[in-house]
């Protein structure tokens, strides 16, 4: 990668040279693999000079905002509903949410996620520091909650479980609750594929982790999921109506790191991505899963298919 976009694009297996400092996408932290992965200190110190909101601007990611934001917009109950979007970052979601005419509370264990999104805001959305496994709200409150991040910086499964069992709780009787998740075929091996790193034995044998386990120790702070595991773990939660949806399809990695939002091919990709959303086999293929279901007091809970 050439331009400073493509460093900031995702990547989600580091080089072998990178002795534990390059973890996520071309950009050096030092995240150490005897902290707790995904604690909130593990999280403070990689996204300290990470761009987050800028990683959604170009390439692959500008593809995942594109379908985060239209599916998001297809299943949200209309403005002016209640939104909590905890791990919100620094509010690039929360901006469009809140334009769009939602009451939206960002909350973020990042505090410089907080006060980006707090100057990002100018006052149209609210946000404050907040950790996704203990959400300080009265139960059934919000109209939906996402967690667009908090499940894959949650390795240890009983902390996803009590972050979606917080998710659930902070919704109102039939609301919504979207979840973000890393695809472990698509995020982890084809992203090692893209970047052209699966030959080094190191990087093989962090996406032979990530391929069976879901986590490897060249990036502890992440968790990467199959499509069938994150709709067990949302229909576990006792949601409802789950349906586990591909982000960025499954021709993605033929996006450019540098490609902007007038590029061709991002439209079409993203477009491919809305028409295979409907084939369960090619879900795994993108990068990102976005998983929907709705809270209820009664009825039966069940996985659709796609």
């Amino acid at each position: 990668m050439t331009s400073q976009a493509a460093n900031q694009n995702r990547a989600r297996i580091p080089p072998a040279k990178s002795e534990g400092k390059r973890l996520v996408d071309d950009h050096p932290v030092k995240v150490q693999h005897d902290q707790v992965p995904g604690a909130p200190e593990s999280l403070t110190t990689f996204y300290r000079d990470f761009d987050e909101s800028g990683r959604l601007t170009h390439g692959h990611g500008l593809v995942e905002f594109r379908r985060t934001q239209a599916l998001l917009r297809r299943h949200l109950p209309p403005p002016p509903a209640r939104v909590l979007d905890v791990g919100g970052g620094p509010g690039v979601h929360a901006t469009w949410l809140a334009d769009d005419g939602y009451d939206v509370l960002l909350l973020d264990p990042v505090e410089q996620h907080v006060a980006r999104a707090t100057a990002l805001a100018a006052g149209r959305f609210t946000a404050r520091t907040g950790d996704a496994r203990s959400l300080d709200r009265a139960p059934g409150t919000v109209d939906a909650v996402l967690l667009l991040g908090p499940l894959y910086h949650l390795p240890d499964p009983a902390d996803r479980a009590t972050a979606l069992r917080e998710a659930v709780r902070s919704a109102r009787p039939g609301g919504l609750v979207a979840v973000a998740a890393i695809s472990r075929v698509g995020g982890g091996a084809v992203d090692a594929v893209r970047r052209d790193l699966l030959a080094e034995p190191a990087v093989r044998s962090a996406v032979h982790d990530v391929l069976n386990t879901g986590w490897t120790r060249l990036a502890p702070a992440f968790y990467f999921h199959t499509p069938d595991e994150l709709g067990a773990e949302l229909l576990a939660a006792d949601l409802l109506d789950v349906r586990v949806h591909g982000l960025e399809g499954p021709a993605w990695a033929l996006v450019p790191d540098h490609a902007g939002s007038s590029d061709p091919i991002v439209t079409t990709v993203a477009d491919l991505a809305d028409l295979a959303d409907a084939d369960p086999m090619t879900v795994g293929a993108s990068s990102h899963l976005l998983a929907i279901g709705h809270t209820s007091s009664s009825g039966s809970v069940q996985l659709q298919a796609q």
